[in-house]
């Protein structure tokens, strides 16, 4: 039908959409140009077959190809009180419905009636009153008029009149006719749905597979001259042209408006800018888990099923939802073995009892039927879903150090931001098992075929994807906030000295701590630096700490609230931690080695145990945490092999590179200051190996 243009609209709007025209360039310029055009119905002219008053029986509204639209009660109440005040005017030519037959039939009813086949006849309104004897296996399919239809079947009702008044006047077209008449409808009182208009769309591409080709404003020109549109409506047009030209995301918005809860949820303007984000897979999770239980359903309920009634359904059935869910939302209030039910008020009132109870069985048999909130996922802001987006981005930072360049920004069919995910999951996934962080199992993957480890990385790609999303989404308000919005577009190479200070703030902590608990520690010596200025004084420099110390010191990186808290791990936290517990150590180490009758050391036995233990401090083992400056170049460059050999995560090409007398050259230019060398945090983490198995 024909949409709303912009009458009404204040002077200044138009003046904004003007300098701000939805079509490109070069379709305005075309359309600017003179030509003469026909309405879609005079270009139907020559597939009119009659022109007939026909009775209800003969109508079907249930379409052959495409799906028609779902009657809207309230347009219908008011059409019948239209034709109650007297307005009824079936006879009118402007109120003629629109129908389609076989040629064949309407030739058998013109012998019926003893009419010449002539097309001079079309505009002569004959007798169809004895369609259904002489045409017993087809009806008439109803292009436009269904609610008309419906609100005459109502007016009888209520004013008691015969049945015999069941009739309209309808212009019957051959079913060859071209499209365009059948998908537009011109009652402005009802527009068509975005659904409404995609399916239209749909259905024309079925009929003519060489539409909508070649470039973008030659597809717009086709899609505005099917929709019959001009510039001058408030139509996006050129997004539904990019949803169109998406490979991913078109075949899911047919599937998804193929369904009625589909049509009346799916916007355009809206669903475009879903798609710009390339997070499909996050969408589409939701969207194939409520495409599932529709098809579960019974086929009248999931034909009357309105987004209300799947709102109710969500609250009410969570995920394994017992029976007595089911009872309490269907029949409320009903006590145990009463035969007699009362239903929910406003639940499914397009449903008669039986199919409504049929409905019930359905859904208490099958716990395992999942209801998303999908209208709440559809509720996300542009905002929002940029958010969702740069915080993913930032996860493929961590995790990726070459992810994906995307050269042309206009492109429709760029590649999804969590194939950059894949790569940091493949290398984990050379170890024998793999954390799932949903269920806490470890899957093994080192036996699985080249098959089953793409499906595998593809799964579990979506399931880093979903849950780094849903971590956002419930920390949203504090993303949006100015202080954490500014971060997010300050990226690991754009502050690598400072960008694990945000790990202070809950929802980056968040962010990060669902990322390790799925895939274990993430950063590896590019984030966190190998080197920092010591502030010990010059006098702890000659006090090498105590055994006892730096085994303490080379275990704290296993306690899980440490392995999971970057700003824990900082090197100036560690130093400091380092210290405190030396001190304490040292005083508890002279308190009990003065300690008379102590049981398993004498007091003449202790000075010979520190004096040891200093000692054995040149003699450290590799992964000690702290060790001396003082040590030689050949025992730093031990130090140093064994560091790396014993690296069990893939080194960062970017990493920082060990030099000679023990210092360390960094990518970036930095002061050199007095530095206590520090094993490559990757190989910390690789000690670890229950935390990263």
């Amino acid at each position: 039908m024909k949409r709303h243009s912009t009458h009404g609209q204040s002077p200044n709007a138009r003046t904004v959409q003007n300098k701000r025209p939805r079509t490109s360039q070069t379709l305005r310029v075309e359309q600017d140009s003179f030509h003469d055009g026909r309405s879609a119905q005079h270009e139907a002219e020559d597939y009119r077959l009659a022109t007939a008053r026909m009775p209800f029986d003969a109508l079907s509204c249930v379409w052959r190809k495409g799906t028609n639209r779902h009657l809207n009660r309230r347009h219908v109440e008011k059409l019948c009180n239209a034709f109650q005040q007297g307005n009824l005017e079936r006879q009118e030519a402007d109120n003629y419905l629109l129908v389609q037959c076989s040629a064949e039939a309407v030739g058998r009813m013109m012998s019926h009636l003893g009419q010449p086949g002539s097309r001079s006849q079309c505009n002569q309104v004959l007798l169809f009153e004895n369609w259904v004897v002489v045409n017993p296996n087809e009806k008439a399919e109803v292009m436009a008029g269904q609610h008309r239809i419906e609100a005459m079947r109502e007016y009888v009702k209520q004013t008691r009149a015969d049945s015999k008044e069941l009739w309209w006047t309808c212009i019957i077209y051959d079913r060859e006719i071209n499209v365009k008449l059948r998908v537009n409808r011109r009652d402005l009182s009802l527009p068509d749905s975005h659904g409404q208009i995609w399916m239209q769309l749909v259905l024309a591409n079925d009929q003519c597979d060489s539409l909508f080709q070649g470039k973008k404003y030659d597809v717009e020109k086709q899609m505005m001259d099917i929709l019959r549109l001009s510039t001058a409506d408030k139509f996006p047009t050129a997004r539904l042209v990019t949803l169109w030209r998406n490979h991913r995301w078109r075949p899911m918005i047919t599937r998804w408006c193929k369904t009625r809860l589909g049509r009346v949820t799916f916007n355009i303007s809206t669903w475009d800018w879903m798609a710009s984000y390339r997070i499909d897979s996050y969408w589409f999770t939701t969207f194939e888990q409520v495409l599932e239980s529709l098809a579960e359903l019974p086929e009248e309920c999931a034909d009357s099923l309105q987004a209300s009634d799947w709102a109710k359904l969500a609250e009410a059935l969570p995920t394994g939802h017992p029976e007595m869910h089911v009872q309490r939302l269907f029949y409320p209030g009903q006590a145990k073995g009463e035969s007699r039910a009362t239903r929910c008020h406003g639940l499914f009132l397009e449903l008669g009892d039986e199919a409504y109870s049929r409905t019930y069985h359905r859904i208490a048999d099958r716990p395992r039927l999942v209801f998303p909130n999908f209208q709440k996922l559809l509720k996300t802001t542009k905002e929002e879903g940029r958010i969702m987006m740069q915080v993913l981005t930032h996860v493929v930072a961590w995790l990726n150090p070459n992810p994906t360049v995307i050269i042309d920004k206009r492109q429709n069919n760029k590649p999804l931001i969590r194939e950059d995910l894949k790569p940091a999951i493949r290398e984990r996934q050379l170890t024998p098992l793999f954390r799932d962080g949903k269920s806490n199992i470890y899957m093994n993957t080192g036996t699985m075929g080249k098959e089953n480890r793409s499906a595998q990385l593809e799964k579990l790609s979506i399931q880093l994807e979903k849950a780094v999303l849903d971590a956002v989404r419930d920390q949203m308000a504090s993303f949006k906030s100015v202080v954490i919005k500014d971060s997010l577009s300050i990226f690991p190479d754009d502050d690598k000295d400072g960008y694990q200070k945000r790990f202070a703030n809950k929802p980056w902590k968040k962010v990060l701590d669902t990322v390790e608990e799925i895939i274990g520690p993430v950063f590896g010596s590019t984030l966190l630096p190998t080197t920092f200025q010591t502030t010990c004084d010059a006098a702890n420099h000659d006090q090498p700490m105590s055994k006892i110390t730096r085994e303490i010191c080379a275990r704290v990186l296993e306690i899980p609230e440490v392995a999971r808290n970057p700003v824990l791990q900082c090197p100036e936290a560690y130093q400091e931690l380092s210290a405190s517990i030396d001190q304490a150590v040292r005083q508890w180490t002279l308190r009990w080695s003065r300690a008379d009758g102590h049981d398993r050391l004498k007091s003449h036995e202790m000075p010979e145990v520190i004096e040891k233990t200093q000692a054995s401090y040149e003699s450290q083992q590799p992964w000690n945490a702290c060790v001396s400056p003082n040590l030689d170049r050949n025992d730093q460059d031990q130090i140093d092999s064994a560091i790396t050999q014993g690296s069990k995560l893939p080194h960062n090409s970017k990493s920082n590179t060990p030099l000679e007398n023990g210092q360390i050259r960094s990518n970036k230019k930095t002061k050199v200051y007095s530095q206590v060398s520090w094993p490559s945090f990757q190989s910390l983490f690789s000690r670890n190996e229950g935390y990263l198995s």
